[in-house]
This record gives structure tokens, C-alpha cells and sequence, in this order.
């Protein structure tokens, strides 16, 4: 009850901070969603993709993983593929027609110095340069899963090796709900942005409550089970990105 309450008080907070910051501007330029697993693009970013594709913006979607670990009592590969057919029904919803799946193992995701980060990092700047998005977007460091700050460190690497610099913006799904409230200074509030959903709360909402309603045979959504007080967070209609800067910007 305590902790549930910490957790309102938490979104209270973070949401009335969001409301003093500028609003996004939604550009047309061609975009790359890296998502760690299927529904953070939707989650994080579902409004920006649906505003993106009405503006005729290239958007093309990559999953790290298959989120093949999201359920202990179903068969791996059941999971992702269900997973996986979700994903594709909502990226169908939202306008997107290019995807990709890396098909890095779920709740593993290599973090600097472990195995498989540098094949990590080159998967990924194979994708960005076949692409040359103008913008990128991904999960938060500080977002307090750990597939999501790997993803992070994978994503900062690859535009490390890369030789142009696109935009790039990190967007909230954890944050919402684990942040310790000690960490809320070590956002980057001045480069942090808030973007209305007007006109596509609804679209998302819907695309959420896809994969949120497609039940295993045992009645347990293909996604986990996702905690209420994670879920009331996007019940808001704005949606936060944070303007990663390259140094010496």
C-alpha cells in the first residue's frame, strides 16, 4: 500500500515537471524506433509514430529482441511468436510498414565489456546505416530495465562509429514507474520535451490494449503481466523525449 502510493506520488511529480517543459515538434524527417522488446515502441512512442506516418515521415521499427522471456510458464518460442505477430498487427495499426528483429536474447541484452556487445553494436550500425535515419529514438539509460539501458548503451556505441549524427531522443517507459526519486536530477530536464497526443491518444490506446488483451491459452497476456501503476502512466496523453546531445554540442 505504502509502495503503491510512493508510486502515485512519483507521477504526480514526474508529470507536473513534464508540464513545464517545451512541446515536441513533430517532423517528417525519417525515423528509426529501437525498441528492446515488442510493445516499448508502442508504450513509449506510439503517438510519435502515428503523428510521424500522417505527416508521411519514413518510419522503420527495430527489435532488439523477441521478448521471449516475458512469461516462465509458456514455452519461449511460443512467446516470441505470438509476441512478434502482435507486434506486426500493431506497427499495421500505426502506419508502419518496415520493421526489423535483431533477435538478441530477451532479458539478456549485452551490456559494455560482455559477450556479444560488440555483435550487438554491429547489428545495429548495419541497421542505421542501411536506413540513414534522420532521427533516432530510444529507451531511456535510467529507465530501470535492464534490457532498456543495454539497449540505451548499444544504440550510443553504434552513433559512436557511425559518421553522421541524426537526431537522437530518448523516450520513458520505466521511468514512470521505477524511477528512485533521488535519480529525478539526473534527467536531462533542459533537454527534455513533452509531446501532446491530440488527435492519436485514442490509436494508441488501442494498439496497447492489443497486446495487452491476447491471452495465452492459461489467460495470461503474451506481454506479462504488467503492473496497474505502470499502465495508469499511459493513460496520460503526452508522451516524453529528451534530446540526446553529441559532445561539444
Amino acid at each position: 500500500m505504502i509502495r503503491e502510493r510512493f508510486r502515485r506520488v512519483r507521477q504526480w511529480v514526474l508529470r507536473g515537471m513534464v508540464l513545464s517543459r517545451r512541446h515536441f515538434e513533430v517532423t517528417s524527417a525519417s525515423t528509426l524506433i529501437i525498441a528492446p522488446h515488442p510493445d516499448d515502441e508502442s508504450f513509449g512512442c506510439g503517438g510519435l509514430i502515428r503523428l510521424k506516418r500522417l505527416r508521411g515521415a519514413e518510419v522503420v521499427v527495430v527489435f532488439v529482441t523477441r521478448g521471449e522471456q516475458s512469461l516462465v510458464d509458456t514455452p519461449p518460442e511460443q512467446v516470441a511468436t505470438n509476441r512478434m505477430a502482435d507486434a506486426h498487427t500493431v506497427l499495421s495499426l500505426l502506419g508502419v510498414e518496415q520493421s526489423v528483429s535483431m533477435g538478441l536474447d530477451d532479458g539478456a541484452i549485452p551490456q559494455v565489456g560482455e559477450e556479444g556487445f560488440e555483435e550487438g553494436v554491429a547489428m545495429l550500425l548495419e541497421v542505421i546505416t542501411q536506413y540513414a535515419p534522420e532521427e533516432i529514438y530510444v529507451t531511456h539509460p535510467l529507465d530501470g530495465w535492464s534490457d532498456h539501458t543495454a539497449t540505451a548503451t548499444l544504440v550510443t556505441e553504434a552513433l559512436r562509429r557511425y559518421p553522421k549524427e541524426p537526431r537522437c531522443y530518448y523516450y520513458w517507459v520505466w521511468i514512470w514507474y521505477s524511477l528512485p526519486f533521488r535519480t529525478f536530477g539526473a534527467l536531462e530536464w533542459s533537454h527534455t520535451q513533452r509531446l501532446s497526443l491530440a488527435g492519436v491518444a485514442s490509436t494508441k490506446h488501442a494498439v496497447l490494449r492489443h497486446y495487452l488483451s491476447h491471452h495465452t491459452p492459461s489467460g495470461t497476456p503474451y506481454c506479462g503481466i504488467l503492473p496497474d501503476g505502470f499502465l495508469r502512466a499511459f493513460a496520460w496523453e503526452y508522451e516524453v523525449f529528451e534530446e540526446v546531445k553529441y559532445a561539444g554540442v
